[in-house]
């Protein structure tokens, strides 16, 4: 198996704060030596509390490493999943990273102040290698990095060769809107059956026909 790092012809299945403005103070037109008119303190002097600080929730993106890994993951949860496969040593795959472990930060699950938050979405990836590579053969994976996107083990769109992850938002923006029945029955139309081809291969052992009778 070859795996390159860019594909020029992606392939993809077809598919169909505002920040509050300041409010107007008045100063008042008495004053006392006693008494300090905090609403003329301008906005610069403004002292920020410590606990006010942004807390940054940190990714929790899962490491898959075989097909029955990948099935059972899968299987085990309604949310929509985003699984990506990618190579250590890929630098497309690298520039990926950045915006697929920001889009994870933001909408998938993850620790914050030492606490699981539960996301919309889950988020998973699969490292190419020589534990993989079978894997990503039967997955039909012509290229790296590779994003695909699943209800459970339906998957519902795939893109190859692809560095950021615009398409894959605008992507889940179009289904979030649909509910479990409809994500499944969608799910049913669309999928291309190659994960539960691989999945019935798995199951039986043709060894056997190598042997000499």
């Amino acid at each position: 198996m070859t795996v390159e790092a860019f594909q020029p012809n992606p392939t993809s299945v077809p598919a169909s704060t505002s920040g509050a403005s300041r409010p107007d103070t008045q100063t008042s037109t008495t004053s006392t030596s006693s008494q300090l008119d905090y609403a003329t303190v301008p906005a610069s002097l403004e002292v920020r509390p410590k606990h006010a600080k942004t807390v940054r929730k940190k990714p929790s993106i899962t490491s898959l490493h075989s097909l029955d890994e990948l099935k059972y993951f899968l299987e085990d949860d309604d949310r929509l999943t985003v699984v990506k496969f990618y190579a250590p040593w890929c630098k497309s795959c690298k520039k990926l990273d950045i915006h697929f472990n920001n889009l994870a930060s933001k909408i998938g699950d993850g620790v914050v102040a030492r606490q699981m938050v539960k996301g919309d979405v889950r988020f998973a990836q699969i490292a190419f290698g020589d534990a993989t590579r079978e894997l990503m053969e039967n997955l039909k994976i012509a290229g790296l990095p590779t994003m695909q996107l699943y209800h459970r083990d339906h998957k519902l769109w795939n893109v190859a060769g692809h560095t950021n992850t615009k398409s894959l938002q605008s992507e889940l923006g179009r289904l979030e809107a649909l509910s479990q029945n409809d994500l499944e029955e969608y799910g049913e139309e669309i999928d291309d059956g190659v994960l539960n081809e691989a999945v019935e291969d798995s199951m039986y052992d043709y060894s056997f026909l190598n042997e000499e009778w």
